[in-house]
């Protein structure tokens, strides 16, 4: 099943080369290019993502989407979708487009997860150091480091497992947040200089069993439960991402959580200088 979805994506990603929509990140071309305007799209300089979008009529009522997205003139990231109305439809950019769940690995971008075009490196932050974690005098899951919030100035991201506190979100929803056979419950916190609290999850729905800390951002690997949440030895269920809202994270409906396994990372794919959500090692295919 997976094979033969994968399949059908790159034959679809073939038909882009008869027919290419370019712009610049988050503007909406309609119609496609002439040969010399798709000459040029190698012209575009490194740290300039451009989207590219190709409708295909699979039917006289709807019509195959595939959009890329190009940084140097080389492909980073794909998806593709089904749109209602066929490929004359005037609907903007992701109007009433149902976009696919990507295969293998993927990056959450504008607002939606992309399948990745070829292998990334992602970003070995410093682990904080285990002792000075003692200080919080907590049960430390996992913690890393980066600019979660997108201020500029890196945190220490933990997350971990206390003693259940009713919160008022806990008390609205009961037995929503889940907790151990210590009667712990999971949460996820950012810490400044000194391990100063600045945020802490109250409540956390899904037990998160690893996290990595992008620009403004988060890719987290869930677990089964809180007991098997460590981020080692736990089989991740589940991966997804999370972003700073100025109150703290949210997830956005166009960026589910992605099932089955699959690690959380950070890396700058589009080139645009900040890190996004990863999910990688989801399947052992190669990006194509």
């Amino acid at each position: 099943m997976r094979r033969s979805r994968a399949t059908a994506r790159l034959a679809l990603l073939g038909a882009l080369l008869l027919s290419l929509g370019p712009s610049a990140a988050g503007t909406s071309p309609n119609q496609a290019t002439s040969p010399s305007a798709r000459a040029t799209a190698p012209s575009e300089p490194a740290g300039t993502p451009v989207r590219w979008r190709l409708s295909a009529a699979s039917s006289a009522s709807r019509a195959r989407v595939v959009e890329i997205i190009t940084d140097g003139g080389t492909m980073v990231a794909f998806r593709t979708g089904t749109r209602p109305g066929g490929v004359t439809a005037t609907q903007t950019r992701d109007e009433r487009v149902v976009w696919d769940e990507p295969a293998g690995d993927a990056v959450a971008l504008h607002g939606s997860w992309w399948s990745l075009a070829r292998p990334v490196q992602p970003v070995v932050p410093p682990r904080p150091d285990p002792s000075r974690l003692t200080t919080l005098r907590v049960d430390v899951v996992d913690a890393t480091t980066g600019d979660a919030d997108g201020d500029g100035t890196d945190e220490v991201v933990v997350v971990f497992r206390r003693p259940f506190r009713e919160t008022v979100v806990s008390g609205l929803l009961p037995g929503a947040a889940g907790t151990d056979g210590a009667g712990r419950s999971l949460h996820l916190g950012l810490y400044g200089a000194g391990l100063t609290q600045e945020w802490v999850a109250g409540t956390v729905f899904r037990p998160v069993s690893t996290v990595a800390a992008c620009d403004g951002a988060l890719a987290l690997g869930f677990a089964d439960s809180v007991s098997a949440a460590h981020p080692v030895t736990a089989t991740h269920v589940a991966a997804g991402a999370s972003f700073w809202g100025g109150f703290g994270f949210t997830s956005l409906p166009g960026i589910p959580d992605l099932p089955g396994p699959g690690d959380p990372a950070c890396a700058d794919v589009d080139g645009d200088g900040r890190t996004e959500p990863l999910v990688i090692h989801r399947s052992g295919r190669t990006p194509p």
